[in-house]
């Protein structure tokens, strides 16, 4: 059993435990009029007051802007050369981008017409988008942009499901397909307590490096209450599908550091000085969390349930229950 305090209750904790993130937009109402709605997002990555993310169809700003929306957004980028271009998926889909970045904050511009704007202090999110029905709205919002301005707050994202272990959490990480949110289910259904899914943020903090659970998890609903706002960080483990045998080996911290900046949400987006952040928490990160290996090997369907007790077992090594 863990010795870590936690909840799976879904009643709210305490506000003060809490900043929100408020998604606002709106909704055709009677004889024509609008309704402004909103989706709070209760979270424990530390705001200081909130940050508020119009949606298309809202006539007001987060904060005052520095400029129109259309400087914000599309009309004012198309004046000058980008910054950096890239691609990054979004939707099932890969999509092409352009970035702006300047004192103020940074313009990201997706080429289906889809932009976003961060304060350089990661405190606000702006948001257009081409319709209001915009099929991954939500994921643009609570996946780059909001990772973004984490990023700026020096809180990364990994790709990763986490799992809470004796020590803390457990973190798998891998490419699409590599098997870690299948071990992690099957970790769930043998009494386990999955954190995170898709998506874990860290912090270096004084005590050390932080994973912080309560997080909008696009996959992964309701957003489970774990008591430790900032769980300690137990491992990292990369899962893999493979040649050769079920084995756990230890990384090196070089191996784990070249992982974690391939394996961080959003990083294409990041400016030159965001960038070398990074890096430098990547290589502070594999210095202090212990990283492993988790070679999986490639099986028929049905000796899958097989291979997952057995990757199981390995990782109660790891403090998992």
């Amino acid at each position: 059993m863990s010795r870590l305090p936690l909840s799976a209750e879904t009643a709210l904790a305490p506000a003060a435990r809490f900043n929100s993130i408020r998604i606002h937009a709106e909704i055709p109402g009677l004889l024509g009029s609008a309704i402004p709605v909103a989706r709070i997002v209760r979270t424990d990555i530390l705001f200081p007051s909130g940050v508020v993310v119009p949606l298309p169809g809202c006539n007001f700003m987060p904060v005052p802007a520095p400029g129109s929306a259309a400087e914000i957004f599309g009309t004012a980028t198309g004046s000058a050369a980008a910054d950096f271009v890239g691609s990054g998926w979004l939707g099932q889909t890969l999509h092409a981008f352009e970035c702006w970045h300047d004192a103020l904050g940074q313009r990201v511009l997706f080429d289906d017409g889809a932009a976003f704007w961060v304060s350089a202090d990661g405190d606000h999110i702006a948001v257009n988008a081409t319709a209001n029905d915009c099929p991954h709205r939500d994921e643009l919002l609570l996946g780059p942009a909001l990772m973004l301005a984490l990023a700026a707050r020096g809180v990364f994202g990994l790709h990763a499901s986490s799992i809470l272990g004796s020590e803390g959490a457990v973190t798998l990480l891998g490419p699409s397909g590599s098997g870690k949110s299948s071990l992690a289910r099957y970790a769930v259904s043998q009494g386990a307590l999955r954190l995170s899914d898709d998506v874990t943020p860290l912090a270096r903090l004084d005590v050390g490096m932080r994973v912080l659970p309560r997080f909008p998890q696009l996959k992964l609903a309701p957003i489970l209450m774990v008591d430790d706002l900032e769980l300690p960080l137990a491992a990292l483990v990369w899962v893999e599908i493979g040649a050769g045998p079920l084995a756990l080996t230890r990384m090196r911290d070089v191996e784990a550091s070249r992982c974690l900046l391939r394996d961080t949400v959003a990083a294409r987006l990041f400016a030159p000085r965001l960038l070398s952040r990074h890096l430098d928490f990547c290589a502070d990160l594999a210095i202090r969390a212990p990283a492993w290996h988790l070679n999986m090997p490639r099986v028929e369907p049905a000796q899958q349930t097989r291979i997952f007790d057995q990757a199981y077992r390995l990782l109660r090594g790891l403090g998992l229950p």
